[in-house]
């Protein structure tokens, strides 16, 4: 649920299309990153889970994808938006 929730967030950030955002987890009760855990890589729009203590993308997880209002888990490997599954609808106000 928590990648839910950060994958949703990222999916209304302003970000380049050439960009690469990095979400690290932080340690409990601080704001200091974590940097052995696994981190949330958004990459041209696709939202990746990573490898622990790492940026590289481990594709053998889904993945998050926004289409229009809604945010949708991928299947795993590709960019492909599993909407069999349902997805995640974002409003903005």
């Amino acid at each position: 649920m928590k990648h839910q929730i950060i994958a949703t967030v990222l999916a209304f950030l302003p970000i380049a299309a050439n960009a690469e955002v990095v979400v690290r987890p932080t340690y409990p009760g601080t704001s200091i990153p974590n940097p052995m855990a696994p981190a949330i890589v958004e990459d041209r729009g696709t939202i990746y889970e990573s490898y622990p203590a790492t940026t590289i993308r481990d594709y053998s997880k889904p993945a998050y994808v926004r289409e229009g209002n809604t945010v949708y888990e991928t299947f795993p490997g590709t960019s492909i938006p599993n909407k069999m599954e349902g997805g995640y609808s974002v409003e903005e106000r």
